[in-house]
């Protein structure tokens, strides 16, 4: 490793970090050639043992964004030889020689997790459980709604819906798990890099598209009787991600909290030349919630009341 490499470190306090800062510029710190050994040393008594897999992640970030944090605490870095400036130079090339061949590694070992995952939608049944039927009863979604999902699929304990990236190619599953028709847990399984991922439901006529991060939500704006593409977003920040088709007319039904509201403004900022519906239940949390308390009442008078979103200086 590089002297101005340690150096500028040092002049950096752990403690002065947010997390985000942090993983950064241990990140910066490993692509710049540091050990292990002078990262735990750096961090001293901010480090902690359960922080180990950190250091194990492929470097994302350049040295840049070391150096940059340096600089704004005092570090001033001295001018290198004409050797050193050679030895630099060689031990770049051999670290991003490492960095390839991590990645290359890791792209494989990503691969070989979406077949198995796609390999278990494919096996699973096309015909829903009775408990998931029973679950979804309980949240007032009627099984013919659900049935207009060929989608959705099925095992023994859990609902299984495959998200896909802007290209259509299958990347993992959210999994909902359900045990005598209450819901016990859910995550989401599969890597997918930078692009948003998404679940097409159903497609049920109309110019518009319908996205929600919840899948209950969206199944009640299907279920009461609008027409559109009836997009599941997986997760708050795949929403904030989504990118359509220029001119498309895109419903968001979002929870009413500032996680729906910042996902609304990036949405409405990616889709500049798309008109942007944003929906928030006036009396609940999310939209399966407010149709508990009023039916398809506030669902039917947001679709057909609410004004196109528009975030100021975005065209």
């Amino acid at each position: 490793m590089q002297n101005n490499s340690l150096e500028a470190i040092s002049h950096i306090s752990p403690h002065d970090l947010n997390r985000k800062e942090w993983v950064s510029i241990t990140m910066s710190f490993k692509a710049d050639g540091g050990t292990f050994e002078e990262w735990k040393t750096w961090n001293s008594n901010y480090w902690d043992e359960a922080d180990k897999h950190i250091w194990k992640d492929t470097p994302k970030v350049s040295p840049a964004t070391l150096y940059y944090h340096a600089k704004q605490n005092g570090y001033k870095p001295r001018k290198l030889s004409k050797e050193e400036l050679e030895k630099l130079k060689a031990d770049r090339a051999i670290h991003d020689k490492i960095r390839a061949k991590q990645e290359a590694e890791q792209a494989k070992l990503d691969e070989a997790d979406r077949i198995t995952l796609q390999s278990v939608y494919n096996s699973s049944s096309k015909v829903l459980s009775n408990s998931i039927y029973n679950y979804f009863r309980s949240r007032g979604i009627d099984a013919e709604t659900v049935d207009l999902c060929p989608n959705l699929r099925s095992t023994d304990n859990a609902l299984l819906t495959p998200y896909m990236d802007s290209q259509g190619e299958f990347k993992g599953l959210h999994r909902t798990f359900i045990n005598d028709g209450v819901k016990t847990s859910k995550n989401t399984k599969g890597k997918h890099g930078g692009d948003f991922v998404c679940s097409l439901l159903t497609s049920t006529g109309g110019n518009d598209i319908h996205i929600s991060e919840g899948l209950e939500d969206l199944l009640t704006v299907l279920g009461s009787g609008i027409d559109g593409d009836f997009i599941f977003m997986v997760n708050a920040g795949n929403l904030a991600k989504f990118k359509a088709d220029s001119n498309s007319i895109i419903n968001i039904w979002a929870d009413a909290d500032d996680a729906g509201v910042d996902a609304v403004v990036s949405v409405a900022v990616n889709n500049p030349n798309s008109q942007v519906m944003a929906h928030f239940p006036p009396n609940a949390k999310d939209w399966n919630a407010e149709q508990s308390l009023t039916g398809y009442d506030e669902v039917l008078r947001s679709y057909h009341e609410t004004k196109c979103f528009k975030v100021e200086g975005v065209a």
